[in-house]
């Protein structure tokens, strides 16, 4: 037993040592030759606006979204979304609209990504990747949160599956909720539906659906360097919202 438990904290501290200290500091070249032309991956810049949200930073990242991450509206969301990930227009436009309910650009229309570290709108506690607003920090990628997500993904396990199933991806969501509620004493997640729709987007918009998963190459780079994997042979599908929907059924479904 206190094997077992030596081997695993071993593992757990790999995982720390091996995610960048933050998402922005970026483990490739500015340019990645598989990204569209126009879209390569560039670090943000210091005065640059980014959400507590991989995808969207990733996104920012590739500036299918305005690099600055700032003075977002509708339309811009629903063209990156569609050009970046394949969504269609339809899929974002109730999450746009909490978001710009907290914007403070002075613009009703308009939203900086920062502004979703608003607690409680649509970031909220047990996140994958950010630690809890109680903490001080619920915007910026948290390496100890992220490693406890990707042990349970199976990233960087050897001889584990190639990609992360519903099941896997499920589990590993309710665990990180259970780990948040132990720790946190002003833990507040009223509804399990902006965290079972956080973990629902992502598979969707990465699942390949010969493999029966989200490779797991994509999450990590998603998620450690907030790039969207097009080196890893990401290639955007066709998604609707109802394809978001079926998602967070079988998600919800999921005995945990």
């Amino acid at each position: 037993m206190y094997a077992q438990i030596g081997i695993l904290g071993l593992v757990f501290s790999s995982f720390v040592a091996a995610v960048p200290l933050s998402a922005s500091a970026g483990l490739i070249s500015a340019a990645s030759s598989s990204a569209p032309a126009g879209h390569e991956w560039h670090r943000p810049g210091s005065g640059d606006s980014r959400a507590p949200c991989p995808m969207l930073n990733s996104m920012a990242n590739h500036n299918w979204l305005p690099h600055d991450g700032k003075n977002i509206d509708l339309a811009t969301i629903q063209s990156a979304f569609e050009a970046a990930m394949g969504f269609s227009t339809e899929s974002f436009v109730g999450i746009t609209q909490e978001a710009l309910a907290v914007s403070t650009t002075g613009n009703s229309s308009t939203f900086n990504l920062q502004d979703l570290a608003h607690h409680d709108a649509i970031e909220h506690d047990g996140s994958l990747s950010r630690n809890d607003a109680f903490f001080g920090d619920d915007l910026h990628f948290n390496p100890v949160i992220w490693a406890s997500t990707a042990l349970r993904y199976g990233i960087r396990v050897p001889f584990s599956s190639p990609v992360i199933t519903v099941e896997t991806a499920a589990k590993a969501r309710a665990a990180r909720v259970k780990d948040a509620k132990r720790v946190n004493p002003a833990f507040n997640l009223t509804s399990q539906a902006g965290s079972i729709g956080e973990t629902s987007v992502f598979l969707t918009a990465f699942w390949d659906e010969s493999a029966g998963g989200v490779p797991k190459d994509f999450a990590r780079v998603l998620f450690e360097e907030e790039r969207i994997p097009y080196a890893e042979g990401f290639v955007k599908g066709n998604r609707t919202l109802a394809d978001v929907v079926a998602m967070i059924s079988k998600v919800g479904a999921v005995k945990v």
